[in-house]
């Protein structure tokens, strides 16, 4: 029963103590200061292009941003569709690019593409903003697919993302208390059918605004503005166990209004940006000597 109450909420306890990683220090990588770019509201690292990170501003403009470490353009994903879009986090998962699109506090969409195979030609940009005069990353265009879902009569608004093995989504609630919802396996065909969001679980951590699930589902990091937890699990864990284990505190240096935060493809690592000019921070997860 213990582990039942647990699970649904996560304001208990953990009973066993987490392997905390070496406190980490922030490593800067590099600054982003774009005009395109000055809400970053997600961060998510390729899988098919090993040091490129995907992106998206916390605004109307639906294009999703590929740059590298450095912090130097590669390309600009740009979906062809006319539909207002309000995105506000990004996940990557089995070849596929997912991104979370808030449409009102009842109603969430989550669309996807798949990840480029091939980055078209051109060499990376670094530029202060993207005027008539300065070079621009390449484009190119996608065709989404969505999955609609609804809250079942609750009114919420959702900024973080994560996916998991199969095309499992996930979102967390945006307020003073933040719950987890889970909307079901990705469709496999295009549908405009509507599922609703299963509430799993409630996580002591208000206004959280990021998250990633590592690749071999047992990490799980959220974050807020100004604090952010690191989860780990043994193989087979679900996302529910995982929130329901005890947690770490994990890094955020000086970052005072940061919101989104990614793992590394080899979980080993992370990254996290802050809002406005603001640098990309890598933070490596060291183990404890015993």
């Amino acid at each position: 029963m213990r582990w039942l109450l647990c699970v649904f909420s996560v304001f208990c306890a953990a009973t066993v103590r987490a392997q905390c990683p070496e406190p980490a220090v922030p490593v800067t990588m590099a600054v982003i200061d774009m005009e395109r770019a000055n809400h970053l509201g997600g961060l998510a690292a390729s899988e098919r292009h090993p040091g490129l990170l995907w992106a998206h501003n916390d605004h109307e403009d639906p294009a999703v941003l590929g740059f590298d470490s450095e912090g130097k353009w590669t390309v600009v994903v740009r979906p062809t569709t006319t539909e207002p879009m309000n995105l506000t986090d990004i996940a990557v998962r089995d070849g596929y690019v997912y991104v979370l699109d808030v449409v009102a506090s009842d109603e969430v969409r989550v669309h996807r593409f798949e990840e480029p195979r091939r980055l078209p030609a051109g060499a990376p940009v670094r530029s202060p903003s993207w005027g008539a005069d300065l070079p621009s990353p390449p484009e190119v265009g996608v065709r989404l697919q969505t999955l609609r879902a609804n809250y079942a009569g609750r009114f919420t608004r959702a900024e973080a993302l994560m996916v998991g093995e199969g095309g499992e989504v996930f979102v967390f609630s945006h307020g003073e208390t933040t719950s987890l919802y889970g909307l079901g396996r990705f469709p496999t065909r295009p549908s405009r059918e509507r599922q609703t969001a299963e509430l799993l679980a409630e996580l002591d951590l208000p206004m959280v605004t990021g998250a990633d699930l590592s690749a071999d589902g047992r990490s799980l990091v959220v974050r807020s503005h100004r604090r952010a937890r690191l989860y780990r699990g043994a193989e087979g864990a679900t996302v529910v166990t995982l929130l329901a284990s005890a947690h770490c505190a994990a890094s955020l240096g000086a970052e005072r209004d940061g919101g989104a935060i990614a793992f590394s493809h080899d979980a080993r690592s992370y990254f996290t940006v802050g809002i406005g000019r603001t640098a990309l921070h890598q933070y490596t997860l060291t183990p404890r000597a015993p």
